[in-house]
């Protein structure tokens, strides 16, 4: 791999760690705040938008 390639790399992986592992903290803030159904409800409907957006990108 080259250098260039490590340089914009390497931060992105670092982001993607920080965000994975920031989610079990940011469910242990939400649940004590909001019914866990709730938030299994918001997440499933988070990711239908996400991924009707992505369809749709794709089809254009």
């Amino acid at each position: 791999m080259s250098s260039a390639g490590l340089r914009t790399e390497l931060p992105l992986l670092a982001l993607l760690a920080l965000l994975w592992g920031s989610s079990y903290l940011f469910i242990k803030i939400a649940v004590a705040e909001i019914p866990p159904v709730t938030l299994i409800a918001l997440r499933v409907l988070g990711a239908a938008i996400f991924l009707l957006l992505v369809m749709g990108a794709r089809s254009a």
